[in-house]
């Protein structure tokens, strides 16, 4: 496999420009400077090699779901300034909050994180359509025009939208993350071409469990069971019987992943599929800017709070790992995911017509990635926090065991200067 090859821009002698990306763009050789904050060369990355990856999506159509969320739009971001010859992408999108698709796609592609990709395809727009659908809604609120359409053009579908609130309702949780997957596997079965079904899961799934292969678990209900029990109930019930439902989970976005992959499992046979497992996902490294990020979620929302001076102090086991994976990581390990899930295909394709009998690995468990550090690179909780200038003190507990209090008495430079920045402006 010959991943590209990512290079940096090199021009030490560009200056900072600050604008408004939301206004204009100011314009230096060719680069592009958007947004209130320094945005150098150096941030911006650049493909210069093919690779056997890209040549898979030569003339393709995708569907991407969840688009407008973080990794969404960092997978299409990723496709459009890679695979220049793709042929389209659709994106599903809803009306929210009295705003129209087509407002919502405009906003889509503001921002910093899509000037690579403008500079790289400057013609993108031809290559994005919408497809109106809603994953709380039955049949993902696709039309049956739009379906047909979907049946006849896909050649791949990327599944990222979800509800990844730990306290949502059940019935929500249960009506996008497991219901609208469910129906989505019902349209592609009736795709004429598909070579790729990408799942994006999550590795706290099954976080029941002391360890985490890529395999199957059982979950703790069928999602069969769990449907007919959103829809047997009111709201006040559900809510009642929720704690005794998720159990061992500790919360109903990672429950839900749980029966989701498992229905998978079970409907996704046959299909040419696989379920991307990331764990806490950060900012980039690399692509499409360095260090990018779009929300306060999860490890992001501990740096920022600390920057501000809102979060003093953070409990925590300092043995365990701080499994943490960059968003950049992710979206390159889910492309090449389903690049070998597309090659899988054409070799049981080339075999069937040739009368070779596909045998058991036909019928073998859809492949799982866990996206992790921890099996290359692994920290702990304690050895992060120090390198950041945490100052830990030990506690002890009725039951003698230790656990250490971050004090948040740290310096974040890269929050330190932004918010030095905004003052001065």
């Amino acid at each position: 496999m010959h991943h590209n090859e990512l290079k940096l821009l090199t021009n030490e002698n560009l200056k900072p420009i600050a604008s408004s990306y939301r206004v204009r763009m100011s314009k230096v050789g060719v680069y592009r400077v958007k947004e209130d904050r320094e945005f150098f060369s150096r941030d911006m990355v650049n493909v210069e090699e093919t690779s056997e990856i890209v040549d898979i999506f030569e003339n393709a159509t995708i569907l991407l779901t969840g688009c407008t969320g973080f990794i969404g739009k960092l997978f299409l971001e990723k496709l459009l300034r890679s695979c220049p010859k793709l042929k389209k992408i659709y994106i599903l999108l809803r009306t929210k909050k009295g705003k129209e698709v087509e407002k919502r796609l405009e906003e889509i592609f503001e921002g910093p994180n899509m000037e690579p990709m403008k500079l790289a395809n400057p013609k993108y727009q031809k290559q994005v359509a919408i497809i109106n659908g809603d994953c709380f809604l039955p049949d993902v609120g696709i039309v049956d025009e739009d379906k047909q359409k979907i049946i006849e053009e896909v050649n791949f579908i990327i599944h990222c939208a979800a509800t990844v609130r730990f306290d949502e309702k059940l019935k929500v949780a249960a009506y996008i993350n497991v219901r609208s997957v469910r129906d989505l596997l019902k349209i592609a079965r009736q795709i004429r071409n598909l070579k790729g079904f990408l799942h994006v899961s999550t590795a706290y799934a099954n976080c029941n469990r002391e360890t985490i292969d890529e395999t199957f678990y059982k979950p703790g209900i069928s999602y069969n069971h769990l449907l007919e029990l959103i829809e047997m109930f009111d709201d006040e019930i559900i809510e009642k019987i929720t704690p005794t439902l998720i159990g061992k989970w500790p919360n109903t976005y990672v429950f839900t992943k749980c029966i989701t992959e498992d229905m998978i499992k079970q409907e996704g046979r046959n299909l040419p599929m696989a379920v991307l497992r990331p764990s806490i996902v950060i900012g980039s490294v690399n692509e499409p800017v360095t260090g990018w990020i779009d929300n306060f979620y999860g490890a992001t929302g501990v740096f920022l709070g600390a920057g501000l001076g809102l979060l003093r102090s953070l409990q925590a086991i300092a043995d365990n790992v701080a499994e943490m994976i960059p968003a950049d990581y992710v979206i390159n390990a889910g492309l090449a995911a389903l690049w070998e899930t597309a090659c899988n295909k054409d070799v049981n394709d080339a075999n069937e017509s040739n009368g070779i009998e596909a045998g058991d690995d036909k019928n073998e468990e859809i492949p799982i990635y866990n996206v992790v550090s921890s099996a290359e690179s692994p920290i702990t909780w304690g050895k992060f926090y120090v390198n950041n200038h945490f100052n830990p003190c030990t506690v002890t507990d009725s039951k003698n065991k230790k656990t250490k209090f971050f004090s948040v008495i740290f310096r974040f430079q890269f929050i330190s200067n932004m918010l030095k920045r905004k003052t001065i402006n």
